[in-house]
């Protein structure tokens, strides 16, 4: 029971990502800030740490232009 919890948020987040209707889902890694998914193909950058840091203040500073991002 000691990972009860984890198991359950786990288990809400991949029915949020689609769930048995979406089997293939969004994939690992999948990064969401904001409500917006980092469109797949820059997931071999979220390793880059200064990369994915300017990523992430971009999306701060500019939402509006990540919001029509392909989900």
């Amino acid at each position: 029971m000691k990972y009860r919890s984890f198991v359950t948020a786990s288990e809400k987040a991949y029915e949020r990502a689609g769930g048995a209707k979406e089997p293939r889902g969004p994939g690992t890694p999948t990064a969401v800030t904001n409500g917006i998914r980092i469109p797949a193909r820059y997931n071999g950058l979220l390793f880059d740490s200064d990369w994915f840091a300017g990523l992430l203040r971009q999306i701060h500073d500019e939402p509006r232009v990540w919001e029509g991002s392909p989900l």
